[in-house]
């Protein structure tokens, strides 16, 4: 593949500056796009975690009120 530089034939083809340009933006553009889907990737896993730590947490208070329960009949 060769790389056509603006000459007198041919006036639309591109200037070495506009195609350094070119290849600069596409370069940030997909450095721009994998960093998003990076942030999405961590921030579903920071909501999964988050979530699965909540139902931790809710099994953990209910064997906690079972503990109390099974105390107070005890005492009785």
């Amino acid at each position: 593949m060769s790389l056509i530089l603006a000459d007198a034939a041919n006036p639309l083809a591109p200037t070495t500056g506009e195609l350094v340009i070119t290849i600069v933006g596409l370069v940030y553009l997909v450095a721009v796009l994998t960093l998003f889907v990076f942030s999405i990737v961590v921030l579903l896993t920071w909501v999964r975690k988050n979530k699965l730590r909540v139902i931790e947490l809710e099994f953990e208070e209910q064997a906690i009120d079972r503990r109390r329960a099974q105390g107070g009949q005890e005492a009785e």
